[in-house]
């Protein structure tokens, strides 16, 4: 008997540790490597910036000519007035000269004139001439005097055009570069070198597209020594460039000490607050009726359905009923199911 009682004792032993391990594979928890739901923050933008000065004027001649004489050298700093750079005088001189010989006529005719008046008003007086010949002579020195002035306006013209065969700085600078080597003949308007004023500055970066429209108002210029500056939008272009898709747009240096002029810095433009969460990229479960995340409640699972706005490489910036602070499944989100009890590990 004692032998059939250790045999019942040992099968109910084996059916109540068959009951403890038939537990439902749902209430077993899955380990899990969650993130936290995050707001989505725009990244700055950065782009690569040329330090330029607020006015640069392309310096020209007004007449034509050979050019004989450069006398300052790129990148060097120059005054108001200051003479650059001469063309051969020798035409300008001969136009000079040609036009004070036709001042010169013309005033021998203005005095013949006004001496042939003369006479015939004192013939017109005596009634040897009639009132005909009074006339023709009072034309003819109104015809002398045009003929003077128009002669004395090509002389100043001409005394401007000597003046012009020497270039003078504008205004106070930095000559930045020639495009004209003396012995070469330049046309009048042809821009023979570039003069950076002296006074503000400004950077000068290349826009994508999709900011042209609405650039930032305002960043900051990370200098070589890692300063960083201010700047303030001044002008953006009103067309994008033809081959590159990009818009100019030129910022001011708020510095007292501006970078040297040409000098490449570092722009980095802040963009405006963007709609969403984020949240990795593994987050999202695309199986059936559209994307979702499955977060973490109470250790549970829980579907929100969500859009999709944006994909980079680590991270997604989704549109759904999530709050920032709460925490969803990082990857492997194909083998999970509503309700599903998760034990959560950092990722």
């Amino acid at each position: 008997m004692w032998r059939w009682g250790w045999m019942v004792a040992a099968c109910v032993f084996l059916a109540a540790c068959d009951r403890q391990d038939e537990v439902p594979p749902q209430e077993r928890p899955v380990v899990v490597r969650t993130a936290m739901v995050r707001a989505a923050d725009p990244v700055p933008l950065v782009l690569s910036g040329t330090v330029q000065a607020r006015y640069e004027s392309p310096l020209a001649f007004q007449v034509g000519g050979r050019i004989v004489a450069r006398l300052v050298d790129a990148g060097a700093t120059v005054r108001a007035g200051q003479a650059l750079v001469r063309l051969d005088p020798k035409d300008v001189l001969a136009q000079f000269e040609a036009a004070q010989a036709a001042v010169r006529a013309a005033q021998a005719q203005w005095r013949l004139a006004q001496n042939e008046l003369a006479r015939t008003e004192r013939l017109a007086a005596q009634r040897f001439v009639g009132e005909q010949a009074l006339d023709r002579a009072r034309t003819q020195l109104e015809a002398a005097r045009s003929e003077l002035e128009a002669a004395q306006a090509q002389e100043r013209q001409a005394r401007h055009a000597l003046e012009y065969a020497e270039l003078r700085a504008p205004a106070d600078g930095v000559l930045v570069e020639w495009s004209a080597e003396p012995g070469q003949v330049v046309a009048a308007g042809q821009p023979v070198a570039m003069l950076a004023q002296k006074g503000e500055r400004e950077v000068e970066v290349a826009l994508p597209e999709r900011f042209g429209r609405q650039p930032p108002p305002r960043g900051e210029a990370l200098l070589p020594d890692g300063s960083a500056v201010p700047l303030e939008l001044r002008e953006v272009s009103g067309a994008a460039d033809a081959v590159s898709r990009t818009f100019r747009a030129r910022y001011r240096l708020l510095a007292t000490e501006p970078p040297p002029l040409g000098s490449v810095v570092q722009v980095r433009l802040p963009l405006p607050p963007v709609e969403g969460w984020e949240v990795p990229v593994g987050a999202i479960d695309e199986r059936g009726g559209g994307a979702r995340v499955w977060r973490v409640r109470q250790g549970r699972l829980e579907a929100v359905p969500v859009d999709v706005l944006a994909l980079e490489n680590a991270t997604a910036r989704v549109r759904g009923p999530l709050e920032a602070g709460e925490h969803v499944v990082a990857f492997g989100t194909h083998v999970l199911r509503e309700g599903m009890r998760v034990e959560e590990r950092a990722p």
